[in-house]
């Protein structure tokens, strides 16, 4: 059975049903109205929109909360999945035991040396410099010079075959001009040298620059130059084979080398057109220097000998051509001066 009760108009306070007015505002009981109440009916309006307020504020805060939650489970997943680099400080605690960030590894690549490098020629330290013992040591006279001309230089292009050189023609050499503006030695015999002197007016020299185009052609054999040249026992030589250059020195007969390994790559090895190289040798001041078409290779201090002769030679290999030439060598250009 539904009870009916009074609800102030005004300030909706519950009234007793027989009140005449509103103990609580004063308004008159007849501005109030009667509402049955049963378990079944909804609450007064009031109730109903404070009740729907906090029930929609509880339901936005679960929602954010909600996200929240995702989003976290979703930065974790990406960080455990190497797709985000987080900087996390550690604590005291966590410091020994937290192995610092590296990069990643590089994966390992097997690369043959063989196939990357450009195999280059290096002599064996057995490959022994020219022979020592010359076969023949022409000493051809020297002439006096034109009075016009300087006593401190001397000039030869070979292109006049009466300017002093020796000329000889021998079964186990030759020495003489080539019709060609050079001048060429020969050697039909093995592992010996060949040395002929420049029929400059200068006498004991005690300090000389050789400028001279040399080529040689032979199985291990060497085309050079010689200075301060004493006699057959006592020398310096710059010997030349195909790229390489070795010096040594004779004193007293025996061999001493002066480069090592003895034979060394020419810096910026570079041929004429005609295969000449053009050498220039000091030897002065008890320094022994190389150049090899104009670019340095060697310095070398050495005090042994400090005067003597300019010379070129030849050195025979130990293979003969179809012509039975061991060592055969090609010289143009030589110069020789006195500073």
């Amino acid at each position: 059975m539904d009870t009916q009760f009074k609800i102030c108009n005004q300030c909706s306070t519950k009234l007793p049903f027989d009140a005449a007015v509103c103990p609580r505002c004063g308004t008159p009981a007849t501005e109030s109205f009667f509402i049955p109440m049963s378990p079944e009916t909804p609450q007064p309006a009031g109730t109903s929109r404070g009740t729907q307020f906090w029930l929609g504020l509880t339901a936005i805060i679960g929602g954010i909360l909600c996200a929240c939650v995702a989003l976290s489970l979703m930065v974790f997943y990406w960080i455990g999945n190497g797709r985000v680099a987080a900087v996390i400080p550690p604590t005291s605690a966590e410091t020994a035991t937290i192995p610092a960030l590296s990069p990643t590894a590089p994966v390992a690549l097997e690369i043959s040396v063989t196939e990357t490098l450009i195999p280059v020629e290096i002599a064996s330290p057995t490959d022994p410099p020219p022979a020592q013992e010359p076969t023949q040591i022409i000493v051809t006279e020297t002439q006096s010079p034109p009075p016009e001309s300087n006593p401190r230089l001397f000039f030869d292009d070979f292109s006049d075959p009466e300017s002093g050189w020796k000329r000889v023609q021998e079964d186990t050499y030759t020495m003489d001009y080539t019709g060609f503006g050079e001048y060429t030695l020969v050697l039909r015999i093995t592992d010996q040298m060949l040395v002929a002197y420049a029929p400059y007016p200068f006498t004991d020299p005690a300090g000389m620059i050789i400028n001279v185009s040399v080529m040689g052609n032979g199985e291990n054999g060497a085309v050079g130059v010689m200075c301060h040249l004493q006699d057959q026992n006592n020398y310096y030589r710059v010997s030349f084979r195909e790229n390489r250059y070795g010096i040594d020195k004779v004193i007293g007969g025996k061999l001493i080398e002066l480069t090592q390994p003895y034979w060394k790559e020419i810096i910026a090895y570079e041929p004429e057109a005609d295969g000449m190289l053009k050498i220039t040798l000091a030897c002065l001041e008890g320094r022994i220097q190389l150049l090899v078409n104009d670019v340095g290779q060697e310095i070398i201090t050495d005090t042994d000998l400090t005067s003597g002769e300019a010379a070129i030679f030849i050195a025979s290999g130990t293979e003969p051509d179809a012509n039975g030439i061991y060592m055969e060598g090609y010289f143009d250009d030589f110069f020789a001066e006195i500073p």
